[in-house]
């Protein structure tokens, strides 16, 4: 049985979803009526069951403590194409972003940006799948299905939590001037 639980995270409460230790389905709740909706369409005719206990807790808690990709812990359905999209998101180290055109280049068909973009679309794991560190070619942040202003305090907390990402280096000029 698919476990299901509402849990806590600093950019709003998740509605997720395991299956014998794999997460295989998050979403931001803005309501929790529609997600629940959302989750029971996505998990079709499985069977599943919302507890009131806090059970993916610890997942939230590695990805804030650690900032570090989840990628053997997710599970998500879909289709070939989306499953190969979505492994590719999982490369994209924190506090980085990719555009569309780098995904579809990435995956070796630099036409489907289309494409790409539809499946990161549909990418039910949400945050643990970082589907908001791709962005518009043009740099603007492009769509969200949990919204802009979300996307933007991930990518700006991810950029937070990671220095090396944010380090100005100076040039040292190779024949300094003497005066």
């Amino acid at each position: 049985m698919i476990l299901c639980s509402i849990e806590k995270s600093p950019f709003g409460e998740l509605l997720m979803a395991s299956d014998e230790g794999k997460i295989v389905f998050c979403s931001f709740i803005e309501n929790r009526t529609q997600s629940l909706k959302e989750l029971g369409f996505y998990l079709k005719l499985k069977e599943w069951k919302l507890v009131e206990e806090e059970v993916h807790q610890p997942f939230i808690d590695a990805l804030i403590n650690t900032n570090n990709s989840l990628i053997d812990l997710v599970h998500p359905e879909g289709t070939t194409f989306q499953k190969r999209i979505w492994e590719e998101l999982m490369k994209i180290p924190a506090g980085e972003t990719r555009t569309y055109l780098q995904v579809a280049i990435e995956i070796g068909s630099p036409s489907s940006a289309r494409a790409v973009g539809t499946a990161i679309g549909a990418n039910p794991i949400a945050w643990l799948i970082p589907c908001h560190r791709v962005i518009q070619t043009a740099g603007g942040l492009g769509g969200y299905r949990w919204g802009l202003e979300r996307k933007k305090l991930l990518l700006d907390w991810e950029k937070s939590m990671n220095p090396y990402q944010l380090k100005q280096f100076t040039q040292i000029p190779l024949f300094p001037d003497k005066d």
